[in-house]
C-alpha cells in the first residue's frame, strides 16, 4: 500500500526502494500486481515429538545425578518406549538439562616481598622488523640493588641491536 502512495506521489521506483528498503525488482512486482501482496500468516508453533518424554528424561537425568546419563542412552530407552524422532532432537534437549560446571578455582603463586622478581614481554619496534624480547631467565638471589640493576638492564636490553 505504502509503495503505492509514494509512486501516485510521482517518486521513481529507486527512491521508494530506498525508502521502503528493499530492491527496486520488488517495487515493480507490487506495482504490476492488481491486489495488494497477501501473506500467508505465520505459522503455528507445532508441539514437539519428545514432549511426551521429557518428564521420563528429566527423571532419568536426575537418578543418575551426579553421572551423566549419554543422550544415545536415553534416544534408545525412549525409542524402546515409542519415540519415533530422532538423536538430534534428544541430544538438544539433554543438552539443556546438563548443569554448568563449575570454573576451577584460581590458585595464585605469590612469593614474600624481594624473593622474585617478574619481567613482562617487551616490544621492540625497529624500522625492518618486531622483535619481541623475552629470551632469558635469570634468577639472582641477591636484593642488592646493583645486581637488581644489573638484572633490569640485561631484561630490557634489545637482542636484536648490538649496544
Amino acid at each position: 500500500m505504502q509503495i503505492r502512495i509514494l509512486h501516485r506521489q510521482g517518486k521513481s521506483l529507486r527512491a521508494i526502494a530506498c525508502e521502503v528498503g528493499c530492491s527496486v525488482n520488488t517495487v515493480r512486482k507490487y506495482l504490476a500486481a492488481q491486489d495488494a501482496p497477501k501473506f500467508r500468516p505465520a505459522a503455528t508453533p507445532r508441539e514437539s515429538i519428545l514432549k511426551p518424554f521429557e518428564a521420563y528424561l528429566r527423571e532419568r537425568i536426575a537418578a543418575a545425578a551426579p553421572d551423566w546419563i549419554p543422550a544415545t542412552v536415553l534416544w534408545r530407552e525412549i525409542q524402546s518406549k515409542g519415540f519415533d524422532g530422532g538423536e538430534r532432537i534428544v541430544r538438544k534437549f539433554v543438552a539443556t538439562l546438563r548443569p554448568v560446571p563449575a570454573p576451577d578455582p584460581l590458585v595464585r603463586f605469590e612469593t614474600a616481598a624481594g624473593d622474585q622478581m617478574q619481567v613482562d614481554w617487551v616490544e621492540c619496534r625497529h624500522r625492518i622488523r618486531r622483535c619481541y624480547q623475552q629470551r632469558h631467565r635469570r634468577a639472582d638471589r641477591s636484593c642488592a640493588s646493583d645486581s637488581t640493576t644489573g638484572c633490569l638492564r640485561y631484561s630490557t636490553r634489545c637482542p636484536c641491536t648490538t649496544s
